[in-house]
């Protein structure tokens, strides 16, 4: 094995390089790793617009309104203490829920049965007409949902974040947001969750959409990355397979360059704060964390477009960090070994055409039509693991 595995992303599989361009003009982006991490840690910022100045916009509109106010309020996302704490609380919880229904080796079931079925099948989309439904379908059944409404309230959700980036608000601009907040909240008032602490059914719907369900085109997204990688780069699929404790490594920088929402909605700083970098944030000024370009930081990750599996250290920020950090980071992580163990062992899958990439309001998609078959031979890794007697 080489001392210094080292890959350049195939076509089609970074960034659009214009989206870091806006936003390294902008002076109230962050854009450098250890200023966001250090911005998220200490919780410099709360929710803006609140939703009370909302109120005050769509006040003279004849669109409802409190469906919008109410999403916010009762969001994950919620940046307002002490609501944050309650609203993080219960999204621990519901990760809690979904970890413990899908240990690791139930993953690894699973996702070999979803690859065994596609195997042979003939072209497919692989992002929308495989990953993302494989991802929802998880998400969805330790609660009883039904898939078809995970996803529609996952594109629904989006679209609110996609909207709600506006930074000067307008009467326009939040009409659509109270639209599709009623959308969503008929979709959300329909389930039913289990109570936790002081929080009815209906608030952990609102939780698990906006801490559980939102993420899943990011973990879609990510998975999707690495199997197009793995494809792309015989010599990465090789190394990964004879050498099973490289892929720990593989799994952070996917998440690194693939796995991640692209920026944070605006906040306002509540206090005057200058960083360890010497930037200055001013109390009352609207800042966004831009994890996409953190995450490709030149000061901090040598020729930052590129995969490197011997990269150290990984990035801290994928995930968000301190009281922002995801609630399902610990099990998108489990879901992303479990997916790449099952696809490096049995799978080998080639594209048809070229990857397309297009920005969605979170983050990232990579769609390609690729053609799946089982893997002649198996890996270290399988190998040891039916020796053991684990699944795949």
């Amino acid at each position: 094995m080489s001392l210094n595995p080292y890959f350049e992303q195939g076509r089609g599989l970074s960034i659009d390089q214009a989206d870091l361009r806006r936003v390294m003009g902008d002076d109230r982006a962050l854009v450098r790793h250890d200023d966001i991490l250090e911005y998220l840690k200490l919780g410099l910022g709360e929710r803006y617009p609140t939703g009370s100045e909302i109120g005050r916009i769509l006040r003279r509109a004849s669109q409802p309104h409190g469906a919008l106010i109410n999403i916010f309020g009762r969001s994950a996302l919620h940046t307002n203490p002490p609501v944050h704490a309650a609203n993080r609380r219960r999204a621990m919880r519901l990760a809690g829920v979904l970890g413990k229904a899908w240990p690791l080796h139930r993953l690894r079931g699973f996702f070999q049965a979803a690859l065994a079925a596609r195997s042979g099948a003939g072209a497919f989309n692989l992002h929308a007409d495989f990953v993302w439904p494989m991802i929802i379908d998880i998400v969805a059944e330790p609660f009883a949902l039904s898939g078809s409404n995970v996803r529609r309230i996952a594109e629904t959700s989006m679209q609110l974040m996609s909207l709600n980036h506006v930074e000067t608000p307008n009467v326009r601009a939040y009409l659509a947001l109270a639209a599709l907040a009623e959308t969503a909240k008929n979709l959300i008032d329909a389930m039913e969750i289990e109570p936790f602490e002081d929080a009815d059914s209906n608030d952990m719907a609102y939780a698990l959409s906006t801490s559980l369900i939102l993420p899943t085109q990011l973990l879609a997204s990510a998975i999707s990355f690495s199997f197009l990688q793995i494809s792309s780069a015989p010599k990465l699929r090789a190394e990964l397979r004879d050498y099973p404790e490289l892929r720990s490594f593989y799994r952070d920088e996917v998440f690194r360059l693939a796995g991640g929402v692209f920026e944070t909605q605006p906040e306002r700083a509540t206090c005057s704060h200058r960083l360890k970098s010497g930037r200055l944030i001013k109390r009352g000024e609207i800042y966004r964390c831009v994890l996409g370009a953190g995450n490709r930081d030149p000061d901090l990750f040598e020729n930052p477009e590129c995969l490197r599996l011997t990269r150290t250290p990984p990035s801290k920020i994928t995930f968000g960090a301190g009281r922002h950090r995801c609630a399902g980071a610990a099990f998108s992580l489990q879901a992303m070994e479990a997916a790449v163990d099952v696809f490096l062992d049995g799978f080998v899958m080639d594209r048809i055409g070229d990857i397309d990439i297009k920005r969605t309001p979170i983050g990232y998609e990579r769609e390609a039509l690729v053609e799946l078959r089982r893997s002649d031979s198996p890996s270290r890794a399988q190998h040891h693991r039916r020796n053991r007697g684990e699944p795949g």
